[in-house]
């Protein structure tokens, strides 16, 4: 008899599932990551939901390896934060007043860090 088992897919690192998993397999799939490229992990968004947020996928990049963090952390221009970091659908001014600055990009972000 053929094997008609298929491999599951691994859960995604920005859904609740891939961190309630037992603790091996979660450093397995980081440790596939890091040895990959700068991923961009993206998820349907349930269409009850989609209306809400105005967006039909939702996601973020995944930076694992030191080399990425040092160039996402260089262009603002493509990795920002600055639109908010959360999937509240508020007024644009309470990004900023809610937020830390995780949420910053620089110039702004460098000068509050080095007071």
């Amino acid at each position: 008899m053929a094997d008609t088992a298929t491999a599951m897919e691994e859960p995604s690192m920005i859904t609740d599932v891939f961190w309630t998993r037992p603790e091996a397999e979660i450093d397995a799939h980081i440790t596939k990551l890091h040895e990959g490229p700068l991923t961009y992990d993206e998820l349907a968004v349930p269409e009850e939901f989609a209306a809400m947020i105005g967006a039909d996928t939702m996601g973020g990049w995944v930076v694992i390896k030191h080399e990425h963090i040092l160039e996402v952390s260089k262009r603002a221009d493509v990795f920002s934060s600055a639109q908010g970091i959360t999937m509240l659908d508020t007024p644009p001014g309470f990004d900023e007043f809610f937020s830390s600055m995780i949420a910053m990009d620089d110039p702004r972000h460098a000068r509050l860090r080095k007071l």
